[in-house]
């Protein structure tokens, strides 16, 4: 029956916060980090990413 199905696990509340996304543990941050920049190499930009932000060799 899936009506009660509970939602996938998420890092314990005790875990230490990520310091930029407070909502994020500091896993979760670290892989939305590495995603986002798999994201940018997908579409050919090589970016340096930064705890709040990613920029690229041109700035943007």
């Amino acid at each position: 029956m899936g009506f009660f199905r509970r939602s996938p696990k998420r890092g314990r509340r005790d875990a230490p916060r990520d310091p930029e996304f407070s909502f994020f543990s500091a896993d979760e941050g670290a892989r939305f980090r590495a995603q986002v920049r798999e994201a940018f190499a997908e579409q050919g930009l090589e970016v340096t990413v930064y705890p709040d932000m990613v920029s690229d060799s041109a700035g943007r």
